[in-house]
């Protein structure tokens, strides 16, 4: 079975001062020691050996000794089983095993009693971000806890696995790496900046807001809300199609995310729609818009051909 990407490449892996990082070698230690296998997974990391044991253990040290890459390789999976781990890392991410009372294992108090050993010492203990995704509730809440009152960065993932025991199959990857993959990056999307309400007001020499300027809230909403008028009346893209805004109900509701809230009252808002609807640009004529024969008309699921006949 591969064991991930970061093992693949283990074997080139040099530091800057010529010595494999302390994850390469745990990594080249799992390569060569193939031959003792358990349920296909390495035993060291199964932690079915002594070895395997402190290898558990050594392979989150050595990610606390290292600065991860940026993206997927600075989330560490939380989870309490091990064939779970062991597909979690095989599919190219990074995975610890908490389990209470086995020595192979980190249990959650001796996670979070390490990670307060290592704070202040200059490690990477702050530039990963932690996902508790184990199937106890309990130490979900505990990690979260932690994470939160010491200041680290920390997903919830608790519903990553949960009713997903087939995951800890063998054969799981693909699946668990389009898992983990759209996970990454719905936290990973930047937050869409916020509008600069200053850009569409009057300010005052101490940079109050004094006014509107109507004009400039009218430009924006004609380069990105996708409008006309026939007559008096506006009609705004939605769904694939041009609704009428009967009583200007939804372009006033466009308007007020322009303005600060003191301003939001019922004259301007009628000011700003009336100077929109005004704009030549946005004025069309019904036969601008039906350009279909005459004798076709115009039903919700297809065309008819009206008959001329008498």
């Amino acid at each position: 079975m591969n064991i991930g990407k970061e093992m693949a490449a283990s074997g080139s892996a040099v530091g800057a001062a010529g010595k494999r990082s302390p994850v390469n070698n745990i990594y080249k230690s799992i390569i060569a020691d193939r031959s003792r296998s358990f349920n296909g997974y390495p035993s060291v990391l199964s932690g079915k050996t002594e070895e395997g044991a402190a290898m558990n253990k050594r392979y989150f040290q050595a990610l606390m000794h290292r600065e991860p890459a940026e993206g997927e390789q600075k989330y560490i999976f939380f989870v309490d089983s091990t064939d779970l781990a062991m597909n979690i890392i095989a599919a190219g991410y990074q995975a610890v095993v908490l389990q209470e009372g086995i020595e192979a294992y980190f249990s959650p108090e001796e996670l979070t009693s390490y990670m307060d050993s290592i704070q202040f010492h200059g490690l990477s203990l702050t530039s990963y971000r932690y996902v508790p995704a184990c199937s106890s509730k309990r130490i979900n809440d505990l990690l979260e806890d932690y994470f939160r009152g010491n200041y680290l960065q920390w997903c919830e993932g608790w519903k990553l696995f949960k009713d997903k025991e087939y995951l800890a199959n063998t054969g799981a990857e693909e699946e668990i790496k389009g898992l983990l993959s759209q996970f990454i990056e719905r936290h990973e999307r930047k937050p869409k900046p916020q509008t600069n309400l200053d850009a569409y007001h009057v300010l005052s020499k101490d940079g109050e807001p004094v006014g509107v300027l109507d004009i400039e809230i009218v430009d924006d909403i004609l380069h990105t809300v996708p409008s006309f008028v026939i007559g008096a009346t506006p009609f705004l893209y939605e769904n694939g199609v041009y609704r009428e805004d009967i009583g200007c109900v939804r372009l006033k509701s466009i308007i007020q995310k322009y303005l600060y809230r003191r301003f939001i009252k019922s004259p301007p808002l009628k000011r700003i729609c009336d100077l929109l609807i005004s704009q030549s640009s946005v004025q069309k004529h019904f036969s601008d818009l039906y350009n279909y024969p005459l004798e076709w008309v115009n039903f919700q699921n297809g065309f008819t051909i009206q008959s001329n006949r008498n």
